[in-house]
């Protein structure tokens, strides 16, 4: 059976979704379509492309500094490393950061541009889809791999994944938001191509989720039987932790254990 994978946004949460990669990898499930919001967009990209053990790489030593540009005042206080007895101290300078126009994603997009392999991604035969929010036209923007041009693809993750405490994502003169305000979970994507298996990946205790505009009738949703942590908890010990809770999560889900 095949089946198409939806996986949600949740920023650091994200790591989770590798780890019911993993689950459904040694399960040897078939995988054909996946559809992605945010930080389940940039999953997405790297499922696609098959790079399983890079993923895990980067997700294990991931650190708050290769999403943002952090400022020194982060630096000196020796904030890159989450803890929660400096979450007073972050959160000040955080919002300081918001009053200047928002975090600067450059360092995502370095990291984009050396582990997404655009033309993988457009020569494999699975589907691939991702939605953001146009703030300049005011609506959804869903878009299949095929109707992102050529060369943009970083660019579109980006806006998929633009939260609103970061520096406005713009491409050609339109800007975006993070395609989680519109749609978190993106099921549609896929249902309204004809898939009716669907794996759907949820990080948020609550999500904004449109409701389905065709029936799937064989829906598996997996959500994490535990905390995953904070939304910019980009941290490689939580990483971890949220990788096996996603794996475990998933076999559970196919009563595997």
């Amino acid at each position: 059976m095949e089946y198409g994978l939806v996986l949600g946004g949740g920023g650091a949460m994200g790591s989770y979704e590798i780890g019911v990669w993993k689950a459904l990898r040694e399960l040897n499930i078939n995988i054909c379509a996946i559809a992605g919001t945010s930080v389940g967009a940039l999953n997405g990209a790297m499922i696609i492309q098959g790079d399983f053990e890079r993923a895990v790489e980067l997700w294990e030593n991931i650190t708050l500094d290769q999403i943002i540009d952090i400022d020194s005042r982060l630096l000196n206080k020796g904030l890159l490393k989450w803890k929660k007895e400096d979450f007073s101290l972050f959160f000040a300078l955080f919002m300081d950061f918001i009053k200047e126009g928002g975090f600067d994603t450059r360092p995502l997009r370095k990291l984009l541009e050396e582990n997404i392999k655009e033309d993988i991604i457009r020569s494999s035969n699975k589907e691939f889809a991702i939605n953001t929010y146009s703030i300049t036209d005011r609506e959804p923007i869903e878009l299949y791999i095929d109707q992102i041009p050529k060369g943009k693809l970083v660019s579109y993750l980006i806006a998929s994944a633009c939260l609103p405490i970061f520096k406005t994502a713009e491409i050609s003169n339109i800007k975006y938001l993070d395609g989680g305000f519109y749609d978190n979970v993106p099921i549609n994507l896929l249902a309204k191509k004809g898939y009716k298996n669907i794996i759907s990946v949820e990080l948020l205790t609550k999500n904004i989720k449109r409701p389905l505009e065709i029936d799937v009738s064989n829906l598996i949703t997996i959500k994490s039987s535990a905390n995953l942590g904070g939304l910019m908890e980009f941290d490689p010990d939580r990483a971890k932790a949220n990788i096996e809770l996603g794996y475990l999560d998933t076999l559970k889900t196919f009563k595997m254990l």
